[in-house]
């Protein structure tokens, strides 16, 4: 299989991680670890488009990293990350008073940041997505128009132990013209 097919079978895969089904059906792979689906709302020509990132390692394609142009219809840019492994610890009490991990951000060879708790939250009742948003997330897509590899890295308590993944910029720069930058 040449590199840039493994996109759609490996998005296909992360069927319940990123995406439904049909959604990777209609996704334009840009190489092996990044793709596109643009789209609108019929009724409100709301961008409904996204760009996905697959980390580099997992060759599964079950980690990933999805940047949104709408959040339930409305226009909003933002990102959700998605994996394997349990990153959030799950809400005992239904309060959605949430133990976030430590998220740390490191883009090419800048210095890290970690993100703070406002731009973090739950978007699903699965332990293993983390909505991103705010400053943070504009930090993220500025280092991948540049050419900036991310790296992000989850810590806290009720980790075992960091987990970290990296996500390559090749080809994001076309990736995000081709959604029109969430316009």
């Amino acid at each position: 299989m040449k590199p840039a097919a493994r996109l759609l079978p490996a998005a296909v895969l992360m069927g319940s991680v990123l995406l439904c089904p049909a959604q990777a059906q209609g996704i334009k792979a840009i190489n092996k670890n990044l793709g596109y689906l643009v789209q609108k709302d019929p009724i409100t020509d709301v961008n409904t488009s996204y760009v996905i990132l697959l980390e580099v390692n997992d060759l599964d394609g079950n980690t990933g990293l999805r940047l949104r142009c709408d959040d339930d219809g409305k226009p909003n840019v933002w990102g959700s990350f998605a994996g394997k492994n349990e990153i959030v610890p799950p809400d005992p009490d239904g309060t959605d008073h949430h133990l976030w991990p430590d998220v740390i951000v490191r883009l090419g060879n800048d210095a890290p940041f970690t993100v703070p708790d406002k731009d973090l939250y739950s978007i699903t009742d699965d332990s293993r997505s983390i909505g991103l948003d705010g400053t943070s997330f504009d930090r993220i897509v500025t280092g991948l128009l540049a050419g900036k590899r991310v790296v992000l890295r989850f810590t806290g308590d009720h980790l075992r132990q960091p987990l970290t993944y990296t996500f390559s910029a090749q080809g994001f720069g076309s990736a995000w013209q081709a959604v029109k930058a969430c316009r």
